[in-house]
């Protein structure tokens, strides 16, 4: 079933049969439901702006009657303006709703001044004598059709509510604050292999967690694989974690994925350590019984110096550097 999609219409009180002619031509589809200013918006015992703050929440598209009411002088000539609150009206729900489901009508017989930062931006026109006019201009009834025909195709817009955006903030200060350069020291006796990693972290601009990529190094120091995740989730608290899947390859097995998951957790808000362990199998040996390797490490931020060596990580700098961290960090 085809969600219902919400629609405000806002205009001046000297506007409002402009406004109703608009909603009730917005109206006739069935899956539009119109919610005019001066009907069921502003509610008893709340304040306007809270009012308008509810809409955004939950309408799909907003419609705003642009006339001009009010004389003006602008550089020194007269002009016919837009009521005040309705220009408010229009930015707000353009800065929620975004641009293309913001629609600003214009009489086109009213010389109404438009704001120059909406230049360039097409208004919906309309004519409200437009039989006198001609035909060639269309009435507030034409241009409201017209205006319904776009909303069903653009559909409904994502609305999570209050909670999920604040979670989402909450996940992407986290994964901000966690993004940099680490060291991933594996623990002795596990280090046989890959023994220390340089890690580094992003943020996802999609999900807002954080993406991690790697360059693993062997116990003498050389290359020993690049990976990265795959996917990633988030335990927010007092030691947050991290969990991940993860792919990559080693310089020894060309074209043999390897891949597992594991987890990060830190040591306490500040973001500075923590310890984990993954699990190591290589895919391209499973149907013959490949051997599942898990391996402990810690974690520990990088400091400037660090990241500026390994910003060319095959200089003999970078290469006495990765020698150091091996001799100098633990394993957890």
């Amino acid at each position: 079933m085809r969600p219902m999609l919400r629609v405000f219409v806002a205009s001046s009180s000297e506007q409002i049969e402009a406004a109703r002619g608009v909603a009730n031509a917005i109206g006739r589809s069935p899956r539009l439901k119109v919610g005019l200013w001066e009907e069921d918006v502003f509610e008893f015992s709340k304040s306007y702006i809270e009012s308008l703050e509810n809409e955004l929440e939950r309408a799909d598209f907003a419609v705003v009657v642009l006339t001009a009411d009010d004389p003006g002088n602008i550089r020194g000539k007269s002009v016919n303006l837009p009521r005040d609150n309705v220009i408010f009206e229009l930015g707000l729900f353009a800065g929620r709703l975004g641009r293309d489901r913001c629609f600003f009508f214009v009489d086109g017989d009213s010389d109404t001044q438009i704001a120059s930062d909406l230049s360039g931006v097409k208004p919906v026109n309309f004519y409200a004598n437009a039989d006198r006019a001609g035909r060639s201009k269309p009435d507030l009834a034409t241009q409201a059709a017209r205006v319904q025909k776009q909303m069903l195709r653009l559909g409904p817009r994502y609305k999570p509510a209050r909670k999920v955006r604040e979670g989402q903030a909450a996940l992407w200060r986290f994964s901000s604050r966690l993004a940099g350069h680490w060291w991933e020291r594996m623990r002795d006796g596990e280090d046989d292999a890959s023994a220390l990693s340089y890690v580094t972290i992003t943020v996802d601009e999609v999900t807002n967690t954080p993406r991690l990529e790697g360059k693993s190094y062997g116990k003498s120091g050389e290359p020993f694989a690049d990976w990265h995740s795959v996917t990633t989730g988030v335990v927010l608290g007092s030691q947050p974690t991290v969990f991940y899947r993860w792919e990559g390859g080693q310089e020894r097995a060309y074209g043999q994925t390897y891949a597992g998951h594991g987890f990060i957790e830190f040591d306490d808000d500040k973001l500075e350590s923590g310890a984990g362990e993954f699990n190591d199998t290589n895919l391209a040996k499973v149907a013959e019984g490949a051997f599942t390797r898990i391996k402990h490490f810690g974690m520990y931020r990088c400091g400037p110096r660090d990241i500026k060596i390994m910003n060319k990580p095959w200089t003999d700098a970078a290469v006495n550097l990765v020698a150091q961290r091996l001799k100098g960090l633990r394993g957890r």
